[in-house]
Protein backbone atom coordinates (compact mmCIF):
# COMPACT_ATOMS: atom_id res chain seq x y z
CA UNK A 1 0.00 0.00 0.00
CA UNK A 2 2.83 2.64 0.72
CA UNK A 3 4.76 1.59 -2.73
CA UNK A 4 1.28 2.12 -4.30
CA UNK A 5 0.70 5.37 -2.45
CA UNK A 6 4.00 6.41 -3.36
CA UNK A 7 4.07 5.75 -7.07
CA UNK A 8 0.82 7.42 -7.34
CA UNK A 9 2.86 10.65 -5.64
CA UNK A 10 5.61 10.46 -8.20
CA UNK A 11 2.84 10.18 -11.35
CA UNK A 12 1.47 13.18 -9.84
CA UNK A 13 4.49 15.38 -9.45
CA UNK A 14 5.24 13.80 -12.92
CA UNK A 15 2.19 14.96 -14.38
CA UNK A 16 1.52 18.49 -12.57
CA UNK A 17 5.64 19.25 -14.24
CA UNK A 18 5.05 17.74 -17.85
CA UNK A 19 2.05 20.28 -17.80
CA UNK A 20 2.45 23.32 -16.06
CA UNK A 21 1.85 25.81 -18.28
CA UNK A 22 4.42 28.64 -19.06
CA UNK A 23 3.10 32.76 -18.32
CA UNK A 24 4.13 34.87 -21.35
CA UNK A 25 3.99 38.48 -20.46
CA UNK A 26 3.60 40.52 -23.80
CA UNK A 27 3.27 44.79 -23.83
CA UNK A 28 -0.27 46.03 -23.36
CA UNK A 29 -1.65 48.90 -25.67
CA UNK A 30 -0.68 52.43 -24.29
CA UNK A 31 -4.75 53.40 -24.98
CA UNK A 32 -7.69 51.67 -26.52
CA UNK A 33 -6.82 52.30 -29.78
CA UNK A 34 -3.09 51.51 -30.13
CA UNK A 35 -2.23 48.38 -32.68
CA UNK A 36 1.05 48.57 -32.47
CA UNK A 37 1.83 45.22 -30.92
CA UNK A 38 -1.28 43.45 -32.07
CA UNK A 39 0.81 41.51 -34.62
CA UNK A 40 4.16 40.97 -32.48
CA UNK A 41 1.81 39.60 -30.07
CA UNK A 42 0.33 37.39 -32.37
CA UNK A 43 3.43 36.34 -33.62
CA UNK A 44 4.79 35.38 -30.46
CA UNK A 45 1.50 33.24 -29.62
CA UNK A 46 1.90 31.76 -33.29
CA UNK A 47 5.58 31.08 -32.02
CA UNK A 48 3.77 28.91 -28.88
CA UNK A 49 1.32 27.67 -30.62
CA UNK A 50 3.76 25.19 -32.56
CA UNK A 51 6.02 24.11 -29.62
CA UNK A 52 3.04 22.79 -27.91
CA UNK A 53 4.21 19.44 -28.31
CA UNK A 54 7.56 19.85 -27.08
CA UNK A 55 7.37 22.69 -24.40
CA UNK A 56 4.05 21.89 -23.01
CA UNK A 57 0.97 24.34 -22.23
CA UNK A 58 1.54 28.26 -22.63
CA UNK A 59 -0.64 31.30 -21.27
CA UNK A 60 -0.23 34.74 -22.53
CA UNK A 61 -0.84 37.61 -19.73
CA UNK A 62 -0.61 41.53 -20.53
CA UNK A 63 2.04 43.77 -18.43
CA UNK A 64 1.10 47.28 -16.94
CA UNK A 65 0.87 50.40 -19.76
CA UNK A 66 4.61 50.83 -19.89
CA UNK A 67 6.36 53.94 -22.27
CA UNK A 68 9.36 52.35 -24.50
CA UNK A 69 12.03 53.44 -21.48
CA UNK A 70 9.65 51.42 -19.05
CA UNK A 71 9.76 48.17 -21.16
CA UNK A 72 13.21 48.12 -21.78
CA UNK A 73 14.26 48.54 -17.96
CA UNK A 74 11.39 45.68 -17.28
CA UNK A 75 13.77 44.00 -19.59
CA UNK A 76 16.75 44.80 -17.88
CA UNK A 77 15.42 43.88 -14.44
CA UNK A 78 13.60 40.58 -15.22
CA UNK A 79 10.73 42.16 -13.03
CA UNK A 80 7.62 40.82 -15.24
CA UNK A 81 7.45 37.07 -15.80
CA UNK A 82 9.00 36.11 -18.94
CA UNK A 83 8.32 39.15 -20.65
CA UNK A 84 8.66 39.56 -24.27
CA UNK A 85 8.56 42.53 -26.60
CA UNK A 86 9.96 43.49 -29.72
CA UNK A 87 12.66 45.43 -30.42
CA UNK A 88 15.15 47.27 -32.74
CA UNK A 89 18.74 45.95 -32.48
CA UNK A 90 21.29 47.68 -30.93
CA UNK A 91 24.76 46.50 -29.07
CA UNK A 92 23.46 48.43 -25.64
CA UNK A 93 19.93 46.45 -25.70
CA UNK A 94 21.33 43.18 -26.90
CA UNK A 95 23.79 43.31 -23.95
CA UNK A 96 21.40 43.82 -21.60
CA UNK A 97 18.84 40.89 -22.78
CA UNK A 98 18.50 37.98 -24.34
CA UNK A 99 16.71 38.11 -28.10
CA UNK A 100 15.58 35.52 -30.82
CA UNK A 101 17.72 36.40 -34.19
CA UNK A 102 15.02 36.71 -36.58
CA UNK A 103 13.27 39.53 -37.71
CA UNK A 104 9.72 39.81 -36.75
CA UNK A 105 8.55 41.91 -38.81
CA UNK A 106 10.49 40.82 -42.24
CA UNK A 107 12.40 44.04 -42.40
CA UNK A 108 9.18 46.43 -43.92
CA UNK A 109 8.99 48.78 -40.80
CA UNK A 110 12.58 50.26 -41.85
CA UNK A 111 11.23 51.66 -45.29
CA UNK A 112 9.88 54.68 -43.42
CA UNK A 113 7.22 57.27 -44.87
CA UNK A 114 6.55 60.02 -43.07
CA UNK A 115 3.78 62.17 -41.46
CA UNK A 116 3.62 65.92 -42.10
CA UNK A 117 1.50 68.94 -41.69
CA UNK A 118 -0.74 70.31 -44.15
CA UNK A 119 1.28 72.98 -44.79
CA UNK A 120 4.95 71.37 -44.64
CA UNK A 121 3.49 68.78 -47.38
CA UNK A 122 4.98 71.11 -50.50
CA UNK A 123 8.18 71.78 -49.10
CA UNK A 124 8.16 67.84 -49.47
CA UNK A 125 7.46 67.36 -52.96
CA UNK A 126 10.50 69.64 -53.77
CA UNK A 127 12.95 67.15 -52.23
CA UNK A 128 15.40 65.22 -54.42
CA UNK A 129 18.10 64.48 -52.44
CA UNK A 130 19.27 63.37 -49.41
CA UNK A 131 20.80 66.73 -47.98
CA UNK A 132 16.97 68.33 -49.08
CA UNK A 133 15.77 66.21 -46.27
CA UNK A 134 17.98 66.70 -44.15
CA UNK A 135 16.95 70.17 -43.50
CA UNK A 136 13.86 68.92 -41.91
CA UNK A 137 13.22 68.04 -38.50
CA UNK A 138 12.53 64.60 -37.28
CA UNK A 139 10.24 63.52 -34.40
CA UNK A 140 10.80 60.05 -33.07
CA UNK A 141 9.86 58.47 -29.47
CA UNK A 142 12.31 59.03 -26.42
CA UNK A 143 15.25 56.12 -26.95
CA UNK A 144 14.20 54.39 -30.07
CA UNK A 145 16.66 53.17 -32.57
CA UNK A 146 15.75 55.64 -34.96
CA UNK A 147 17.08 58.76 -33.07
CA UNK A 148 20.80 57.21 -33.53
CA UNK A 149 20.32 55.88 -37.01
CA UNK A 150 19.22 59.49 -38.44
CA UNK A 151 20.99 61.33 -35.90
CA UNK A 152 24.38 59.91 -37.26
CA UNK A 153 23.62 59.83 -40.88
CA UNK A 154 23.30 63.85 -40.23
CA UNK A 155 19.67 64.40 -39.87
CA UNK A 156 18.01 66.72 -36.79
CA UNK A 157 15.96 65.21 -34.59
CA UNK A 158 13.50 65.82 -31.47
CA UNK A 159 12.74 63.13 -28.91
CA UNK A 160 9.33 63.13 -27.88
CA UNK A 161 8.55 60.48 -24.96
CA UNK A 162 4.71 59.93 -25.15
CA UNK A 163 4.30 58.60 -28.99
CA UNK A 164 0.45 59.94 -29.49
CA UNK A 165 2.52 63.36 -29.05
CA UNK A 166 3.93 62.66 -31.93
CA UNK A 167 0.95 63.00 -34.21
CA UNK A 168 0.13 65.91 -32.54
CA UNK A 169 3.39 67.74 -32.55
CA UNK A 170 3.53 67.05 -36.13
CA UNK A 171 0.07 68.07 -37.13
CA UNK A 172 1.32 71.36 -35.35
CA UNK A 173 4.24 71.96 -37.54
CA UNK A 174 6.41 71.86 -33.91
CA UNK A 175 7.80 68.81 -35.93
CA UNK A 176 8.38 68.66 -39.77
CA UNK A 177 8.64 64.81 -39.80
CA UNK A 178 7.29 61.38 -38.42
CA UNK A 179 8.64 58.96 -40.16
CA UNK A 180 6.48 55.40 -39.32
CA UNK A 181 7.42 51.81 -40.85
CA UNK A 182 5.05 51.31 -44.56
CA UNK A 183 3.52 48.74 -42.52
CA UNK A 184 2.62 51.13 -39.55
CA UNK A 185 1.51 54.04 -41.67
CA UNK A 186 -2.54 53.32 -42.98
CA UNK A 187 -3.76 52.17 -39.28
CA UNK A 188 -1.80 55.11 -38.09
CA UNK A 189 -3.54 57.77 -40.47
CA UNK A 190 -7.10 56.18 -40.21
CA UNK A 191 -5.91 56.34 -35.98
CA UNK A 192 -4.51 59.99 -36.18
CA UNK A 193 -6.45 61.61 -39.17
CA UNK A 194 -8.70 63.25 -36.13
CA UNK A 195 -5.80 65.78 -36.41
CA UNK A 196 -7.23 68.06 -38.86
CA UNK A 197 -4.05 69.39 -40.32
CA UNK A 198 -1.89 65.96 -39.80
CA UNK A 199 -1.18 64.37 -43.25
CA UNK A 200 1.48 62.05 -44.87
CA UNK A 201 4.28 62.70 -47.87
CA UNK A 202 3.40 60.45 -51.17
CA UNK A 203 6.87 61.04 -52.81
CA UNK A 204 9.59 59.39 -51.57
CA UNK A 205 10.75 56.75 -48.39
CA UNK A 206 13.63 56.67 -45.98
CA UNK A 207 15.03 53.33 -45.92
CA UNK A 208 17.83 51.96 -43.23
CA UNK A 209 17.83 47.95 -42.19
CA UNK A 210 15.88 47.76 -39.32
CA UNK A 211 15.60 44.59 -38.14
CA UNK A 212 13.27 44.14 -35.20
CA UNK A 213 13.84 40.97 -32.95
CA UNK A 214 11.82 39.60 -30.10
CA UNK A 215 13.69 40.33 -26.64
CA UNK A 216 13.24 38.99 -23.29
CA UNK A 217 15.90 38.35 -20.13
CA UNK A 218 19.13 36.58 -20.60
CA UNK A 219 17.36 34.68 -17.80
CA UNK A 220 14.27 33.07 -20.11
CA UNK A 221 16.95 30.50 -22.04
CA UNK A 222 14.53 28.35 -22.84
CA UNK A 223 11.49 30.30 -23.59
CA UNK A 224 14.02 32.40 -26.28
CA UNK A 225 14.87 28.89 -27.63
CA UNK A 226 11.31 27.75 -27.49
CA UNK A 227 10.31 30.96 -29.46
CA UNK A 228 12.79 30.77 -32.07
CA UNK A 229 11.92 27.19 -32.68
CA UNK A 230 8.31 28.18 -33.34
CA UNK A 231 9.15 31.47 -35.34
CA UNK A 232 11.23 29.47 -37.55
CA UNK A 233 8.92 26.74 -38.03
CA UNK A 234 6.17 29.13 -38.42
CA UNK A 235 8.20 30.83 -41.51
CA UNK A 236 9.11 27.19 -42.72
CA UNK A 237 5.10 26.18 -43.18
CA UNK A 238 4.17 29.61 -44.37
CA UNK A 239 1.56 30.54 -41.69
CA UNK A 240 4.08 33.47 -40.56
CA UNK A 241 4.37 35.09 -44.12
CA UNK A 242 0.12 34.57 -43.97
CA UNK A 243 -0.67 36.62 -40.47
CA UNK A 244 2.37 39.28 -41.95
CA UNK A 245 0.34 39.60 -45.13
CA UNK A 246 -3.12 39.84 -43.27
CA UNK A 247 -1.97 42.66 -40.81
CA UNK A 248 0.02 44.86 -43.43
CA UNK A 249 -0.56 44.30 -46.80
CA UNK A 250 -3.29 47.00 -47.01
CA UNK A 251 -0.72 49.38 -45.60
CA UNK A 252 1.47 48.12 -47.91
CA UNK A 253 -0.77 48.58 -51.36
CA UNK A 254 -1.58 52.31 -49.77
CA UNK A 255 1.89 53.58 -49.38
CA UNK A 256 3.06 52.65 -52.74
CA UNK A 257 6.86 52.27 -52.43
CA UNK A 258 7.04 51.52 -56.25
CA UNK A 259 6.11 55.26 -56.71
CA UNK A 260 8.23 56.90 -54.44
CA UNK A 261 11.76 58.08 -54.85
CA UNK A 262 14.01 55.66 -52.30
CA UNK A 263 16.62 57.46 -50.19
CA UNK A 264 19.47 54.87 -48.27
CA UNK A 265 21.37 55.75 -45.26
CA UNK A 266 22.82 53.30 -42.88
CA UNK A 267 22.14 51.73 -40.09
CA UNK A 268 25.13 52.08 -37.49
CA UNK A 269 24.01 50.25 -34.57
CA UNK A 270 23.89 46.86 -36.12
CA UNK A 271 27.52 46.46 -36.15
CA UNK A 272 28.23 42.70 -34.62
CA UNK A 273 25.24 41.49 -35.36
CA UNK A 274 25.66 39.03 -37.50
CA UNK A 275 24.15 38.23 -41.39
CA UNK A 276 21.44 35.55 -40.42
CA UNK A 277 18.71 37.97 -40.81
CA UNK A 278 19.04 39.08 -43.99
CA UNK A 279 17.28 35.95 -45.70
CA UNK A 280 14.42 37.00 -44.30
CA UNK A 281 14.31 40.79 -45.09
CA UNK A 282 11.69 42.14 -47.57
CA UNK A 283 12.31 44.01 -50.76
CA UNK A 284 10.25 46.25 -52.50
Amino acid sequence: MIKTAFCLMVFFVISTVTTAETVVTVRAPESPTDKRYDYDNAVIKLALDKTVSKYGPYRIVLSPVLTYAQALEVLANNTLNNFVMKNSYSQDVASQSGFVEFPVDLGIVGYRVCFTSVANKPRLAEVRTIDDLKAFTNGQGTGWADVEILRQNGFNVREVAHYESLFLLTAHGSIDLFCRGTNELLPEYEEFKKFPDLTYDETFSLAYPLPRFLFTSKQNQELIKRLDEGIKMAYADGSLQQLWLANYQDSINFVRLDKRKIFYIDNPLLKGLSDSYKQYMYKP
